[in-house]
């Protein structure tokens, strides 16, 4: 894809979500079910245009970008729940939940890793000893 087609692809993204924000906006308004029916299909066929053009930027990376995003989202969301949770039963709930979703996204991650596309770079040995001398217990 080039530069040129991408800026295209954009506009015609922010395009298509206005017209359907518009149409959803003039639906809501029209007393007239003909008139509604016909604007909801608008809708609908906007919809499935912003669909095509939004298809043109996915491949398997970004697939699984999106997916890991979302997966990380729910780790937080259950963690959260799991943490202010004073019933047991809804705590146990969002333990398991949180427990369940760690374990989707590091296989998602190790997938994304193995095919490189989530590099993970080792930190130097003297970054290590810098913070291990910076905390370690005073000798004496």
């Amino acid at each position: 894809m080039t530069d040129k087609e991408l800026l295209y692809i954009e506009d015609a993204l922010g395009h298509e979500q206005y017209f359907q924000s518009k149409c959803k906006e003039t639906a809501e308004g029209l007393s007239d079910m003909e008139l509604k029916r016909c604007v909801e299909q608008l809708e609908s066929r906007h919809a499935q245009i912003f669909r095509q053009f939004y298809t043109l930027l996915l491949d398997d990376k970004n697939l699984m970008q999106d997916l890991l995003l979302l997966e990380k989202g729910a780790c937080d969301l259950y963690m959260h729940g799991a943490v202010e949770s004073s019933t047991q039963n809804v705590h146990l709930a969002f333990n398991s939940a949180f427990t369940d979703s760690l374990n989707m996204q590091n296989e998602i991650y190790s997938k994304m890793q193995t095919k490189g596309w989530y590099p993970a770079e080792q930190v130097e040995q003297q970054k290590i000893d810098k913070v291990k001398n910076q905390y370690s217990p005073m000798q004496g």
